[in-house]
């Protein structure tokens, strides 16, 4: 088996840029049958609530299996036959001051499922008060050519509802941000789309251009060569006091 060389860009690539759990995107709109039933109590809307969103998580599922014992002497197998869905996904929301966005959000919607006349509670049907648009988004920090955010994951939750929603204490102790936990149920699940990120190509190195040799004149003039000789030299030249004699 061989490995192959991996560069410093590509390390980069992989290794150096993990995925952050601060950036995702809930979005959960009203049904049509509750928006339009609690209209003029709900004030919240569905980007506001968005926002408020402290806190999801990304859904899991897993499979049932059966185990076969006598197809094979002293070997045991499991063979998956359906698959099983979490069912519930629990929601962290800040609560503004304003609308008291999240609590009335849910609380209503929650009114229009379970509606109390008088004695007793009428219930409403699943097709009026549950939704297939529950959707959470996974994105990372680099934008697209449109200065947007785009998804690399996108989770769509069907036949989704609010199951429960979790107290909040209030205390005269320290003051500290309220929250409100909203467990959504759902039947099933899809992963819509996965965008992956296209990575940089490494730079190339780029080689420094070759120096010429340029071949310089000598400065000094061969006239001038006599003159930079020394005395010893110079009564030895020819012309001179020896003649070119040896000493």
């Amino acid at each position: 088996m061989s490995i192959n060389k991996k560069s410093i860009a590509d390390l980069k690539n992989t290794i150096l840029s993990p995925s952050l759990t601060s950036l995702y995107k809930v979005n959960i709109p009203l049904p049509g049958k509750v928006k339009e039933s609690m209209s003029e109590k709900i004030k919240a809307d569905q980007e506001t609530i968005s926002i408020l969103c402290s806190s999801a998580s990304l859904p899991g599922s897993s499979l049932m299996t059966h185990e076969i014992m006598n197809d094979h002497t002293g070997v045991s197998e499991f063979h998956a036959h359906r698959r099983q869905f979490d069912n519930k996904i629990e929601l962290e929301f800040y609560v503004d001051s304003d609308l008291y966005g999240p609590i009335t959000y849910f609380e209503y919607w929650m009114n229009y499922i379970s509606e109390y006349s008088g004695m007793a509670y009428r219930m409403q049907y699943p097709d009026y008060y549950s939704t297939n648009n529950f959707t959470v988004h996974k994105f990372e920090k680099d934008i697209n050519e449109e200065a947007t955010h785009t998804p690399r994951l996108q989770y769509r939750f069907y036949d989704s509802f609010p199951l429960s929603i979790n107290s909040m204490p209030v205390s005269y102790n320290t003051s500290s941000l309220l929250k409100c936990v909203v467990t959504m149920s759902y039947s099933r699940y899809e992963l819509e789309e996965v965008n992956y990120r296209i990575p940089s190509p490494s730079p190339e190195k780029k080689k420094p251009p070759k120096k010429k040799e340029s071949k310089e004149p000598d400065p000094t003039p061969a006239v001038e060569k006599t003159q930079r000789m020394g005395m010893r030299n110079r009564m030895r030249a020819p012309g001179g006091i020896y003649g070119g004699r040896p000493l």
